[in-house]
């Protein structure tokens, strides 16, 4: 609709531009038989130019800052849902890490391995850098081989339990940190 009411006033515009066109034509022995009228017509048509220019000036300048702001506003809404994005990726990673750590409990090891793999996928999605996310990089493998080494064990051969107490600080330091580098952190978002 607004569109439509677009096209509608410049054809408007477009009409009276043709109508003066017109009108100066038929009048053209009027305004230019004396030198006075001429001049006068010169002068009035001078400064109806320069404030056409100056509304025009300020009319782009106006554009030129309404869409700054909106750049801004595009900007700021994206750095929001971005944020929004990295603390479900974070939240996701939290409780992929509590269904293993339940696993390792439980000494279902092979479980306990599924979760975690899925867990680094998801983490390596989560962009940031710093002293939480090199802390946790530095574990990663770490943590890794010892579940694998739980799937392995057996009755016979369990997995030690200095190295399951090594396994559970690892777990628990890999959400600690976790924790800290949430981008929602400290901030509310409406979900509903």
């Amino acid at each position: 609709m607004k569109l439509l009411r677009s096209h509608w006033i410049r054809f408007v515009y477009c009409l009276i531009s043709i109508a003066i066109v017109w009108a100066a034509l038929l009048q053209q022995e009027i305004v230019v038989g004396s030198p006075t009228t001429l001049n006068n017509f010169s002068y009035i048509g001078t400064v109806i130019t320069i404030v056409a220019l100056i509304i025009s000036i300020s009319e782009v300048l106006h554009s030129v800052r309404y869409s700054r702001s909106i750049s801004a506003e595009a900007n700021r809404i994206l750095k929001d849902a971005k944020a929004v994005e990295g603390a479900s990726a974070v939240s996701e990673c939290l409780a992929t890490l509590n269904e293993a750590a339940g696993y390792v409990d439980t000494e279902n090891y092979p479980l306990a391995l599924k979760c975690y793999q899925h867990f680094r996928i998801l983490f390596a999605k989560i962009p940031g850098t710093g002293q939480e996310f090199e802390r946790i990089d530095n574990i990663l493998g770490e943590t890794e081989i010892t579940i694998r080494k739980g799937v392995f064990a057996t009755a016979n051969a369990p997995l030690e339990k200095p190295i399951r107490i090594l396994l559970h600080h690892n777990l628990e330091n890999i959400k600690e940190n976790l924790e800290k580098v949430n981008p929602a952190r400290g901030r509310q978002y409406a979900t509903a």
